[in-house]
């Protein structure tokens, strides 16, 4: 009978032989004790900077903040530059005198005195009280010459009326620089007041036809074609027209001479047939100006014209003129650019600096925290 070989010794002691296929396979034994979990940092620096920068969601954060500081600087910059684009840009292109105006300014008493023709009397003319009268003025463009860069080229057509007859018209054509108003004389100016003579004769403007955009509480000067050279509007307080803040500008003159005037002898008292007669105008003209437009809303005036011979004064014309109010389109375009312009001209430019800086600081803000933290 065959016996089993001796097991395999090694230096150690015998060796354990491997199991035949097919036999049981030992499994990997479990640990005896708790899984040990792993260690917090013992530096405070990296348990405050959390996870590691290696971390996708770490490193997306620490994107987040020099991206977002940049986009608020960046749009803090883009308010800069409206903040300048608006005044300095978009408003004086705003701002600008029509070229064709298309506007009538009417006033009108109904208890007026007026040298009126009247061929029933010996003089041929009288002195008629409490009639209806009216200065009727139309601003449009002038169309027979142009107007120089620059500058608009306006016709004034004026119609004093009383009682039915027209007592006096007048064409006048008026150059001005249509940013500030102010007469040009670029363009041949003129004042036609004779039907033979529709050309006119040259006239060399001094004082505004039109107030300004953002009028000014001072005085101003302005041009009266009566007295044919300025006078002195002014400033005299505000008040409201049609519901909007205006500013009052009055003009006042005495007695000034304004020409002569052949006249029947009999409306002085004399036999002569003819006298040249000296003619005197007197007047006190209140302007109510919207103050962002230069839109006369409304002007009263107190006008006297006469006419002198020997110390003998006879009425031309004397009443208490008032303008009715401006169509509903006109008072709709004031009151819309009463609220546009003053925002363009500087409003809007404080409210964007100061969101500027705002952003400005923010964006400081947030990189000084980011510092902090890296630190």
């Amino acid at each position: 009978m065959d016996e089993p070989d001796p097991p395999s010794t090694g230096p150690g002691g015998p060796v354990p032989r491997a199991e035949e296929p097919g036999g049981p396979v030992p499994r990997a034994e479990e640990p005896d004790g708790p899984v040990p979990r792993a260690e917090a940092p013992d530096d405070p620096v990296q348990r405050a900077e959390g996870p590691p920068a290696s971390h996708p969601e770490s490193a997306r954060r620490r994107r987040r903040v020099p991206l977002a500081a940049t986009e608020m600087v960046a749009v803090g910059v883009f308010c800069l530059a409206l903040a300048l684009l608006l005044p300095l840009f978009v408003y004086p292109r705003l701002a600008l005198q029509p070229a064709d105006p298309n506007v009538m300014q009417i006033q009108t008493s109904n208890d007026g005195t007026a040298l009126i023709p009247d061929q029933s009397v010996p003089a041929g003319a009288r002195v008629a009280s409490h009639i209806p009268v009216s200065i009727n003025t139309y601003i449009g463009q002038d169309r027979s010459h142009h107007a120089t860069s620059g500058n608009v080229l306006w016709q004034l057509g004026t119609r004093i009326v009383a009682a039915g007859h027209l007592l006096q018209a007048r064409i006048e054509d008026v150059s001005l620089n249509k940013r500030t108003a102010r007469p040009s004389n670029c363009c041949g100016d003129s004042l036609a007041t004779e039907l033979d003579k529709p050309a006119g004769v040259p006239i060399t403007h001094t004082g505004l036809i039109t107030f300004p955009f953002n009028s000014r509480k001072h005085n101003y000067t302005v041009w009266d074609v009566n007295l044919n050279h300025s006078r002195v509007a002014v400033y005299s307080g505000t008040t409201r027209r049609n519901g909007m803040l205006v500013y009052k500008y009055t003009a006042t003159n005495g007695w000034l001479p304004v020409g002569t005037r052949a006249l029947p002898g009999l409306l002085f008292g004399l036999k002569t047939p003819s006298v040249n007669a000296i003619g005197q105008y007197a007047d006190r003209r209140t302007y109510f100006v919207e103050p962002n437009t230069g839109a006369t809303l409304d002007v009263e005036e107190q006008l006297s014209q006469r006419y002198v011979f020997n110390n003998r004064p006879v009425t031309a014309f004397t009443g208490l003129l008032e303008s009715p109010s401006l169509p509903a389109h006109r008072i709709h375009q004031v009151r819309e650019a009463t609220v546009v312009l003053p925002w363009v001209r500087g409003r809007a430019s404080i409210v964007l600096g100061v969101l500027a800086l705002l952003l400005f600081a923010g964006a400081a803000l947030l990189l000084r925290r980011r510092a902090g933290r890296a630190g």
